[in-house]
């Protein structure tokens, strides 16, 4: 299996955006999305901002105060340059539905859509607004897969889990906090060390380590239950500790994105060869 890091979108935000300890000095920083090759198909691990995504913004910078602009091309037509069309996209698989990772959606006519159903659940019944998943527009009803973790097998710190294909290579764990059905990504091909796509579950690796959260914006914490994603953070540690060669992805960190070779060349330690044009 192979894995692909996509830089969709970059923002501008204060530093106590990412964390408790910042200050008011700006970081830059990315959106990013991951393509995994496996061979029961092509699994994208969130799907990037709505192509109106300047339209959106002008109503989502005052609350988030941050400025967000666009990749030079958007995720389906990155992926589409270099001979993965839009439609061979067979999964998606979404950390949770904020506007920045479930806004295009729709650009992916074929695939199959994984989320939690805690998360289907805050949205639909709890105001898109209130839970900042503006701009998001979900798919036909018989394509969304709800992933409910009440059953499946323990791993690890994670009572329940929910094997993708059923071969451990792509495992989703619930992760909630951030928002309140927000799942990880867990990549772990055979013989390799575990990728963990934690969304943001962390912005940052570094301060998840410490055991420091996230930050806040204008006085309010960027997860919606505090206390909640320090359990999942918590979590996250022993992963790490568990796994030792294991490696945190959280989808806005600067400073593990500025390591990442970005699509189309593969994350190191996978095999090399590039995706071939037109093959799912």
């Amino acid at each position: 299996m192979k894995v692909f890091a996509l830089t969709v979108a970059e923002g501008v935000v204060r530093e106590r955006f990412l964390t408790p300890e910042g200050t008011r000095a700006k970081r830059q920083i990315p959106v990013g999305a991951f393509l995994l090759e496996h061979p029961a198909g092509r699994v994208l691990v969130d799907a990037g901002p709505p192509p109106v995504q300047r339209v959106l913004l002008r109503a989502i910078r005052s609350v988030r105060a941050g400025r967000f602009s666009a990749s030079s091309q958007g995720l389906p037509q990155q992926l589409a340059r270099h001979g993965v069309p839009p439609e061979t996209i067979a999964h998606i698989v979404l950390t949770h539905l904020h506007w920045d990772h479930a806004g295009a959606l729709r650009e992916f006519p074929q695939a199959e859509v994984h989320v939690a159903g805690a998360e289907l659940d805050a949205l639909l019944h709890h105001g898109g607004w209130r839970l900042r998943y503006a701009g998001v527009a979900l798919p036909a009803a018989d394509r969304i897969r709800r992933v409910d973790f009440t059953t499946g097998p323990a791993w690890g710190p994670f009572a329940h889990t929910h094997d993708l294909f059923g071969d451990g290579q792509i495992r989703l764990v619930p992760t909630p906090g951030h928002t309140p059905g927000h799942l990880a990504v867990v990549v772990a091909p055979p013989g390799e060390p575990p990728l963990i796509l934690c969304g943001d579950a962390c912005y940052l690796a570094s301060a998840l380590r410490r055991g420091t959260g996230n930050g806040s914006t204008l006085g309010r914490p960027q997860d919606r239950n505090v206390a909640v994603a320090a359990v999942t953070q918590a979590r996250l540690r022993e992963l790490l500790e568990l796994h030792p060669g294991a490696r945190l992805l959280p989808s806005h960190d600067p400073e593990v994105w500025a390591e990442l070779p970005r699509w189309p060349q593969p994350l190191p330690g996978r095999d090399p060869t590039l995706v071939k044009p037109g093959k799912p």
